[in-house]
């Protein structure tokens, strides 16, 4: 890396933007680049700008912006040279970070820009051979590429980590990225909700397997219903000869099956259809979630062409999809609405 050389812009090429080091640059608020630009009005261009052999802007963005729109045509320049693109690429970034008033979010989001960067480092040193200290080396250190961000930003690589899930998390909103950014969020505040979405997820599928296994048990139950051969006159006699409790029981017997996988199947549906109001819907209101619940499995109580449940097993359905969403269920046995619900049920069953 070649040192600085200091220069009127007037021998150089013309100061120009690359947008790619542009986009790494944290924005300026409004009221900030007013100030900005109301000081180089007053006093001239106080820093001067930093620049490549080719004249494109590798630090002071927002002042070159600012001289354009003040009609200031050949800012004060000076000149860096790099032995590579990538070490350029470097440059931009560590300007910033260390430039800026960024919070810990602003620095790692930033940092994390160096990473493919850095990757590309590592990748030439193996490609090339080259041995270094592993204690000494940038790239190359015991926590590897997340490591440097770290030391880049000025954080634990634990820390850079977070960040990282929370930036790909799907979970966190354009609007949370920005309360990051304005430090109204902390970062383990937002990573909190990135965990949650992971636990939420793995409900999900858990429950999601449950139903589909118990729906299968349940179509397998009544195809038995269905399908199940016309008992002889020999099989009857030689049942009832056995008692008629005997002959009742095996009459029975595949219906009392169907009834058993029918209440194992609601109870999975119910757990999902739980979890979807509370998760998906984003109904936080557990009350509301609970009520919604109730609804549906009574609703498809009154639907099924073989049995209705009884209110009991109802409440008992609803308390069930509740454990399995790992919530307590004494929010549930204490609510008015849920109990009053259960009430008019039980009164139009009777």
């Amino acid at each position: 890396m070649k040192p600085l050389s200091p220069s009127n812009g007037a021998s150089n090429p013309q100061a120009k933007i690359n947008p790619e080091y542009a986009s790494l640059v944290p924005e300026l608020s409004p009221e900030e680049y007013e100030l900005l630009k109301q000081s180089i009005k007053e006093n001239g261009l106080y820093v001067p700008l930093i620049v490549n052999q080719d004249g494109i802007v590798l630090d002071g963005h927002h002042r070159f912006k600012a001289c354009q729109e003040l009609g200031i045509r050949n800012p004060n320049t000076v000149t860096k040279e790099f032995k590579d693109k990538l070490d350029e690429q470097l440059f931009v970034i560590d300007c910033n970070l260390k430039r800026r008033q960024l919070n810990n979010f602003q620095r790692i989001e930033l940092a994390l820009k160096s990473k493919s960067i850095l990757a590309e480092i590592a990748k030439n040193h193996e490609k090339a051979g080259v041995k270094l200290d592993p204690s000494q080396d940038l790239v190359m250190g015991r926590q590897g590429v997340s490591g440097e961000i770290g030391k880049l930003a000025g954080v634990s690589h634990e820390t850079v980590r977070k960040v990282e899930k929370i930036l790909a998390s799907e979970s966190i909103t354009d609007k949370v990225k920005q309360d990051l950014r304005l430090g109204k969020v902390s970062i383990n505040e937002a990573y909190k909700i990135v965990e949650l979405d992971q636990e939420h997820q793995s409900l999900h599928q858990s429950l999601y397997q449950k139903y589909l296994k118990a729906f299968e048990e349940l179509k397998r139950s009544s195809a038995e219903i269905h399908n199940r051969p016309e008992r002889t006159k020999e099989e009857t006699e030689r049942l009832r000869a056995q008692g008629e409790e005997k002959l009742y029981a095996e009459t029975i017997k595949s219906l009392r099956n169907y009834f058993e996988k029918s209440i194992e199947c609601y109870k999975v549906y119910a757990a999902f259809y739980f979890w979807y109001e509370y998760r998906i819907y984003k109904n936080s209101d557990i009350e509301s979630a609970a009520s919604q619940t109730l609804k549906e499995i009574v609703t498809l109580g009154t639907e099924d062409e073989i049995q209705t449940f009884p209110w009991q097993m109802i409440e008992k359905i609803l308390y069930h999809a509740a454990v399995e969403n790992k919530i307590n269920v004494d929010k549930i046995r204490d609510s008015k609405v849920i109990q009053a619900q259960l009430e008019l049920i039980r009164r139009e069953q009777e």
